[in-house]
């Protein structure tokens, strides 16, 4: 039986899936024969709902390979439950099975997976919407080589074009009076003599650094 009141009228009452507007509910058993009725003694019912979120999963920036994100957790409701665990979980498909995620020092093997946040109840576990798809970049690498460079005059213009290279970045040409040394942004026309004998190199460059092809030499002749 119960009763919202401990002392009030008391009703039949089913013990299964109870619904939480049964919260703070008076409950006891009763027997009855010919003779009457007998009841044990009341007990309150606390019944919780599971937890709930009503902030959203936060936007999450690109990262680059062996980075760090740095996510705030969005705000949720315990609802009266008692949380177990919470945390990031992450998953290949937007709608698959999520586990536990570390932030930091990331594969770019997570590229394209889904992120969201994981809070778990003793009446059971929510995952914040919406899920959030992970970008990891790594920098970019020269795929092609330079050929050796035929000598050219004096002003003139170097026939050389850049290399093949993966990633999405930028490109430019650098050069240097040894090979090993430090390279400087370098125009391919109207290379004066000065830069005879210096070398060429092709870099590439994102937000997660950079890379260069291999060396050649320049070989520029003056008139006489």
């Amino acid at each position: 039986q119960k009763s919202t009141t401990q002392t009030g009228t008391y009703q039949a009452f089913d013990p299964t899936n109870i619904p939480l507007s049964m919260n703070g509910n008076w409950v006891r058993y009763s027997a009855t024969n010919d003779c009457g009725e007998g009841h044990s003694n009341a007990v309150q019912i606390t019944v919780t709902n599971g937890p709930s979120f009503s902030g959203q999963t936060p936007q999450i920036q690109p990262v680059c390979a062996g980075g760090n994100l740095s996510l705030t957790p969005p705000t949720f409701n315990a609802n009266g439950s008692q949380i177990l665990s919470q945390g990031w979980v992450i998953s290949p498909t937007e709608t698959g099975d999520y586990n536990t995620f570390n932030l930091n020092n990331i594969s770019v093997t997570y590229n394209g997976w889904y992120i969201r946040y994981m809070v778990e109840g003793n009446c059971g576990f929510v995952y914040s919407s919406p899920a959030r798809q992970l970008i990891v970049n790594v920098a970019p690498d020269v795929t092609g080589t330079l050929p050796t460079l035929d000598p050219i005059c004096a002003g003139e213009d170097l026939n050389v074009t850049p290399p093949a290279y993966d990633g999405n970045c930028t490109g430019a040409w650098e050069a240097c009076q040894t090979q090993n040394g430090n390279y400087q942004p370098f125009s391919i026309n109207n290379v004066p003599v000065t830069y005879n004998n210096w070398y060429l190199h092709y870099k590439v460059s994102n937000d997660c650094g950079s890379t260069v092809s291999n060396a050649v030499q320049i070989h520029v002749n003056d008139a006489p």
